[in-house]
């Protein structure tokens, strides 16, 4: 009787799955030599790996393999093809993905691929006649067949449930709340959109201290351009600390020009009607503005000059 060694054992299973694709499981059961070693070797070396025979085999073939995860998780088995892999909801598993996207697309999200998007938009036409699923007559009519037969509505946002569930603030700001947390936890910022800063951004944004100190000393758009950011994400953070740092550094002037104008009785207002999409702080209606000028001084002796 054979006794089988690590090597010995390594190809006789590959033998077997060669010669039997479907069934060699049932070719190793007849060997006990064979299935006394994998047994015991595989409980001794991987003793939280799965109890089918299949997976013990595949682990003799591939003994490298680690069946804890970086993040701790313990790995199970999948198939002889794919092996031992993660469960999906951790972290390896979509570092995984993205590394597997950036090599083939070149993008973190296959959402994010040109190639992808017309792929998708060329199937449609071709397919449909549209771009999109919901500029086509057939999936809209679908879609309210079936939204009616559950909820008795076209549109689930027509439903009293998804009122109650959205129009009052108190729940909307404990989603937001979970989604913001959720984000912090697996990125360590708290919305999508900064997920890609860099890491010295995303310390000192969650750093009051350290958020303070640099707009002391470089100013709103300063500690911007320093970070890579925009200025409108650290007048953001700037508010969430309930610092005061921007309001004396760059609302002062315009605060000043209007109690000016207050105390000469000019009327002004904001608006981005003028120059949209910009604003512009101080705009003047001209029949206001020569009306108060002639209660304040002596329009008639300046008319004609």
């Amino acid at each position: 009787m054979p006794i089988y060694t690590e090597e010995t054992a390594k190809s006789e299973i590959l033998q077997l799955k060669a010669a039997y694709r479907h069934g060699f499981q049932a070719h190793i059961k007849k060997d006990k030599d064979l299935l006394f070693y994998i047994e015991h070797e595989i409980q001794n070396r991987f003793p939280c790996c799965d109890d089918s025979l299949t997976a013990k085999a595949w682990l003799i073939v591939h003994p490298e393999i680690q069946l804890i995860c970086p993040y701790g998780n313990i790995l199970r088995f999948e198939s002889w093809g794919k092996g031992y892999l993660c469960r999906y909801e951790c972290k390896c598993t979509k570092e995984k993905s993205v590394n597997t996207w950036i090599t083939n697309l070149g993008v973190i999200h296959p959402a994010k691929s040109k190639k992808v998007k017309d792929k998708q938009r060329n199937k449609m036409m071709k397919l449909y006649g549209v771009e999109y699923a919901l500029q086509s007559e057939f999936f809209l009519n679908k879609a309210k067949q079936k939204n009616n037969i559950l909820y008795g509505k076209d549109f689930y946002s027509q439903t009293e449930e998804f009122t109650a569930l959205y129009s009052g603030r108190g729940k909307s700001n404990e989603c937001l709340q979970r989604t913001q947390n959720t984000i912090f936890e697996e990125h360590g910022v708290t919305h999508p959109s900064q997920i890609h800063f860099s890491e010295q951004a995303k310390i000192v944004l969650n750093d009051k201290q350290k958020l303070e100190e640099l707009i002391l000393n470089n100013g709103l758009y300063g500690s911007a351009e320093l970070l890579g950011i925009d200025a409108r994400t650290i007048r953001f953070h700037h508010n969430k600390f309930n610092l005061s740092i921007l309001k004396t550094l760059i609302f002062n002037y315009e605060k000043e020009i209007g109690v000016f104008l207050k105390e000469n009785n000019i009327a002004f207002r904001k608006t981005r009607d003028i120059i949209h999409p910009l604003e512009l702080d101080f705009y003047f209606k001209p029949q206001e503005c020569l009306r108060s000028l002639e209660q304040r001084m002596n329009w008639d002796k300046y008319k004609n000059k």
